[in-house]
């Protein structure tokens, strides 16, 4: 890391900006440790005065560049006000980027954003870092095409704004920033234009965004495309992207094979999965439980622990099977699952969870409840869970 002084990093910057210089902004502004920053109003007058000896050469604003500078180089001296200055310098930076020839500063944009969720975890201020972000999203939404156009940082804004949202578990404001680049008549530039890696982030929080929903679908959806699209030797991002794919075609009959669970080292969704084909109850809610609270970090509790219908149902096909017949009395699943480990579970419980199953079409039948009795069809009472629509 360099260590210039405080006189000639201004002056290197403000050229740096003059010139459009990325790589130069993101050393100095990133990479240098500065010696001697003045602090108060002789900072101010030191960037006014500085500016001003070349401000015939300036095409940004000179008062939004000097305030950048000022809460930049405040963020440096005033480490426990860090993020306050840090927000407020990245929204000047924003509004330099929304100037005519501002494109040319995107990169040094993402990496502020980066420097801006950094310090926002430091200091428990995530929560406000959604408003900037939305700041930079409504700057990249102009019209004039890729690549000399704001437009280009869309993406990469709407991934941060969604990464900070599950951060914070707030997603109120998901389907408005979802809309923008979803709505049918947007004339903005379609997904595809973007790098790979934009489009797989922004699948993987789409993806992860329906399951929140509920809706699976569109969900399976989101996922299969992040992990088609993964670089093939990307494993930490297909393993992340497999977490939640798995889950939602396991809830439709689909389950992966033991070598692709293997390989991408997701035991603890091995076991959930075994015991689902199995109708393991038992072993299904110990697994559920040990790994509680991963789960819930991961978004993906509540979707697992609805996959126990599905373990009832394979429980109660296996019992079918063994009885051969079509006529079941309740108490004879009320048994099983007293078997299975499902303590303290009463009739009305078990012909609840049956209705359930009639109800989604997984068991083809109807329950006499003069008779206490699971009448099921003579034909495929069980039919495959993949093969039924929605």
């Amino acid at each position: 890391m360099s260590k210039p002084t405080f006189q000639r990093w201004l002056n290197e910057c403000i050229v740096g900006f003059v010139n459009y210089s990325e790589d130069d902004l993101i050393r100095l502004l990133f990479k240098s440790d500065i010696q001697s920053i003045p602090h108060g109003s002789n900072l101010k007058q030191a960037i006014e005065t500085t500016l001003n000896k070349g401000s015939s050469k300036l095409d940004t604003d000179k008062a939004i560049l000097m305030g950048f500078l000022e809460e930049h180089l405040t963020s440096l001296t005033k480490r426990l006000k860090a993020f306050g200055h840090t927000n407020l310098a990245f929204r000047n930076l924003i509004k330099l980027f929304q100037e005519e020839r501002g494109y040319a500063y995107i990169n040094v944009v993402k990496e502020y954003a980066k420097k801006l969720f950094g310090e926002g975890i430091k200091s428990s201020n995530l929560g406000e870092i959604v408003n900037s972000l939305r700041m930079f999203i409504s700057s990249c939404q102009v019209t004039r095409p890729l690549p000399y156009s704001q437009v280009i940082g869309l993406y990469y804004a709407l991934n941060m704004a969604f990464k900070t949202s599950f951060r914070i578990n707030n997603l109120q404001n998901f389907t408005s920033l979802l809309r923008i680049v979803n709505n049918e008549h947007s004339k903005l530039p379609s997904l595809d234009n973007y790098p790979k890696a934009q489009q797989v982030e922004f699948k993987y929080y789409e993806g992860r965004f329906h399951i929140y929903e509920q809706e699976l679908n569109q969900a399976e959806e989101c996922f299969d495309f992040a992990f088609r699209l993964c670089d093939k030797d990307s494993f930490r991002n297909k393993r992340l992207v497999l977490r939640y794919l798995i889950p939602v075609r396991a809830y439709k009959g689909i389950f992966p094979t033991q070598a692709l669970l293997v390989k991408y080292k997701l035991t603890d969704l091995s076991e959930v999965l075994t015991s689902l084909k199995q109708g393991n109850i038992e072993l299904f809610n110990r697994t559920l439980e040990a790994n509680q609270d991963k789960f819930i970090k991961q978004g993906i509790y509540i979707m697992l622990e609805s996959l126990q219908l599905l373990a009832y149902r394979n429980l109660f096909k296996r019992t079918q099977s063994i009885l051969k017949t079509t006529h079941v009395k309740l108490s004879s699943f009320s048994t099983v699952l007293a078997v299975a480990g499902v303590k303290s579970i009463s009739l009305l419980d078990v012909e609840c969870i049956l209705v359930n199953l009639i109800n989604k079409k997984w068991i083809k039948g109807y329950i006499s409840s003069s008779q206490k009795t699971v009448v099921f069809s003579k034909v495929d009472p069980f039919p495959k869970i993949t093969e039924i629509s929605d």
